[in-house]
This record gives structure tokens, sequence and C-alpha cells, in this order.
């Protein structure tokens, strides 16, 4: 009790817009632990076929050079996006009213971000389809026997890097939008500039979330789509590209919801809010037909009006084909 006395009302307020995004992220993880376990068995078939290659010609040569180039492209720009999304989120916490709402947001999405990590580095990636993501390329490259330990040491560190903001990225952007919600308190009343306000911020997250999922899928599907330059049957690639692009699709459409789960529950409440604001206020006109005034503003929440925003979320689902498309270049 006198830890629910502790935490402001508002804080308690602005979580209801973090269960529906994290149950998804939970419900996306848990399906492709329990469901994605035939991916394992692809994993080892082409570990043993890398293995296998006695001589490797100068045309799989140039193909992995090529694909290992796309990839580290793939890689520079994700640490470029993630920079500035990480400076705008950590803006966003620091607005919190008080320390103990920072400490609070911070604590959250540091303990999930702790249970994920905990989870990949125990389990083995023999029993977790997810780590196996890892493996599927790693062991092969170092079943080659075309790369130096070190080589291989900076391929590692470098996907732990990537791992590592990708367990803190979706947490964090989840309780940023909590921070956004939370500064709204529950008696006083806003005018409709303020709700305004909240939902410029709440665009400015969802897009720099969705640039975020859109090169964290492209750099996903050139990582699983690097060892398939060791193959030299055409048919073998055509199959194994089909799988690792309906995983990457998958994570695309989990994404997508992530973010859908966190956007279309806050800016419908964002909208409500400043219709009834622009009912109580002082403008005949506005009070008259607020409709104008939102549609105006861009805070009219219907399909047509949001279909920007309906774009920039559907973004990490849509990205699959592109992904697939630089991974042709390999094979050219």
């Amino acid at each position: 009790m006198k830890c629910i006395q502790l935490i402001p009302e508002h804080v308690f307020f602005a979580l209801r817009f973090f269960l529906a995004p994290f149950f998804t992220l939970i419900l996306a993880k848990t399906l492709f632990e329990l469901l994605a376990f035939n991916f394992l068995d692809l994993n080892q078939v082409l570990i043993q076929q890398v293995s296998g290659v006695q001589e490797i010609s100068g045309v799989i040569q140039t193909n992995e050079i090529k694909a290992r180039l796309l990839w580290a492209t793939s890689v520079m720009v994700y640490f470029f996006i993630m920079v500035g999304f990480g400076a705008f989120i950590w803006n966003l916490l620091k607005s919190s009213e008080t320390k103990l709402t920072l400490l609070i947001f911070v604590i959250i999405a540091s303990a999930i971000s702790v249970v994920e990590t905990s989870y990949l580095l125990n389990v083995e990636s023999a029993e977790s389809p997810i780590a196996s993501i890892f493996r599927f390329t790693f062991d092969a490259l170092s079943g080659s026997g075309l790369f130096t330990a070190n080589q291989l040491f900076i391929v590692h560190t470098t996907l732990d890097i990537i791992n590592l903001i990708g367990f803190l990225v979706v947490p964090f952007g989840i309780v940023a939008g909590c921070c956004i919600m939370h500064e709204i308190p529950l008696t006083s009343h806003k005018d409709a500039e303020y709700f305004l306000g909240r939902s410029v911020q709440l665009k400015k997250l969802i897009t720099g979330g969705s640039a975020v999922m859109v090169i964290g899928v492209i750099h996903m599907q050139l990582w699983l789509n690097w060892p398939l330059a060791f193959l030299g049957g055409a048919e073998d690639i055509i199959q194994l590209k089909s799988i690792t692009l309906l995983i990457c699709q998958y994570w695309g459409v989990s994404y997508s919801l992530i973010i859908a789960a966190l956007y279309v529950p806050s800016i419908s409440y964002l909208s409500n809010q400043a219709k009834l604001a622009l009912q109580q206020g002082s403008d005949r006109e506005q009070r008259k037909d607020p409709s104008k005034w939102l549609i105006e503003n861009h805070m009219m929440f219907s399909p047509i009006a949001s279909l920007p925003q309906i774009l920039t979320v559907i973004a990490p689902m849509l990205v699959g084909t592109f992904g697939s498309t630089l991974s042709d270049l390999v094979f050219y």
C-alpha cells in the first residue's frame, strides 16, 4: 500500500499505455520460440553444407565480400539511426515531472532488458529459435574457414552490441511513449493546444521507432543471407532465402503491431481529450465544430486522416521485400 502511495497517480495512468505494446512484444517472442523450431534444423543443414565445401571458388568469394559489405552498411546505418533515436528517447525521459517518475520508467525498461539479455545468455541456441538467428550465420562463417579468429571476434562483438541495443530500444521506446502520456493530469483542465503538443511528440516517437525497426529488419535479413553466398546451388539459395525472408517478415509484422499497440490507444485518447477541450473552450466556432480544428491540426483519429501515421506503423511489416532486393545484389 505504501508503494502505491509513493508512485504518482499520473504514472499509473501512463502505464495503461504500456501494457498493450509490452504484451504484444511478449506474445511475438513466445510464439517464435514455440513455433519456429524447424529453423534450428535448417541451421544445422546450412552449417554442414558450408563446412563440407572443399574449395571456395572466386565467384563464391566475390559473393561473400558483397554480402559482407551489404551487412556492414546496414550496421553503420543502424548505429546512426540509433544514436538519434536514443537521444530523442532520453530527452523525453528527462522531461518527467519528478526524478521519481524518471526512475520508475527507467527501472521498468531496464528490468525488461535485463530479463531478455539474461535469457538469451543462458539458453542453449539449439533450444531457442531466437538465439539461433545469431548462430545461423556465425556458425556458418566459422565453419567456412575463410575468416581468422580475430575477424570472427570482430563480427561477434559487433553482433553483441547490436543485440544489446535491440534489447534496450523496444522497452525504452515503450516507456518513452508512457512518458509522453504521463504529463497529462487526470483532473486539471488542459486546452487543445496541450494535447496537440503531446500528439506531435507521439508522432515523432513512432516515426523514430519505425525507422529503427525498419533498419533492424533489413539488418536481420542481410545477416541471415550472408552465409548463403557460400552455397553454389541456385535452388538451395532460393529455398533458404525464402525462409529467411519469412522470418524477417514475421519480425516486421511483430514490430508494426508493437508500434500500433502503443500509438493507437495513445492518439485516440489525445484526440478525444482535445475534442472535449474544444467543446468546453471559449471559442464558439470551435465548440460548434471541433472536428474542423482536429482535421486542420492532424489530430482527427480516422483511417484517412491518419494515413501518414498508418504508413509509418506498417513500414517494418513492408520492409522485407526491400531487404530481399538488397540481398539479390550479392548474386549478380
